[in-house]
């Protein structure tokens, strides 16, 4: 089975679950806001959420002007995001962000909230969206933070890339390891520049959060990519 039909099937039957949990976690909606403020002012603009699940981060954007389309490999969070957000006027489509049907040059902005390293071939997915990207558009990318994923699923093992299966708030999902050497190599591959590297800090619903015996607070949980074509 190829990752796009191993994703839409793994999502389609933990969809309503998924965005639930994810619409309530308090560090997945501080990463929200801070993408919509690091691609403001957004008026006028075209907007791709790749990933989009519900939609639900899509919403800062339409509302504040941009024209704004969400593509997911799951049907069902497109049918959800259709049913909660469509008098918004936004776009929804089942579609692979590695291939997508887009033109060339689409796009004044791109983000991707936790979706970009369910792909082991995160070179083609980098290519693909700067193809759709303009010349002067900006991509958002966050992923878990290398450093989260080494003390809660690598066992301290900071360089055990590759994938792997987790579970959060009882929901399993599957996506690839990699260092912030490795992004840093496959960003610049792609001819994208980095023009900011962002280190989040948590915000836990209780003070001291501990997982593998080390306090949640101590270390950031996702790494934000501001990119430009180069």
């Amino acid at each position: 089975m190829d990752e796009f039909k191993q994703a839409q099937q793994l999502y389609d039957q933990q969809a309503l679950c998924y965005a639930e949990q994810a619409n309530a976690n308090k560090n997945l909606l501080e990463t929200r806001k801070l993408v919509y403020r690091l691609l403001t002012p957004v008026t006028n603009k075209k907007i791709l959420s790749i990933g989009c699940g519900d939609g639900t981060e899509c919403v800062s954007f339409s509302k504040n002007g941009a024209e704004v389309v969400g593509i997911d490999s799951s049907s069902e969070f497109i049918s959800l995001a259709k049913n909660k957000y469509s008098e918004l006027g936004m776009d929804f489509l089942v579609m692979d962000y590695a291939e997508t049907s887009f033109e060339n040059m689409t796009f004044d902005g791109i983000i991707s909230i936790m979706s970009i390293m369910y792909k082991e071939d995160l070179t083609t997915v980098l290519l693909e969206l700067k193809r759709i990207l303009k010349p002067d558009g900006t991509m958002i990318v966050v992923v878990p933070h290398p450093i989260r994923k080494m003390i809660k699923y690598a066992n301290f093992d900071y360089f055990a890339s590759g994938l792997h299966y987790e579970t959060w708030e009882e929901v399993t999902r599957y996506n690839y390891y990699r260092t912030l050497e490795e992004y840093f190599r496959l960003i610049k591959a792609s001819g994208l520049n980095i023009e900011k590297l962002l280190e989040q800090k948590p915000q836990l619903d209780e003070p001291y959060q501990v997982t593998n015996n080390v306090s949640e607070h101590l270390y950031p949980h996702s790494l934000i990519f501001v990119l430009q074509a180069a």
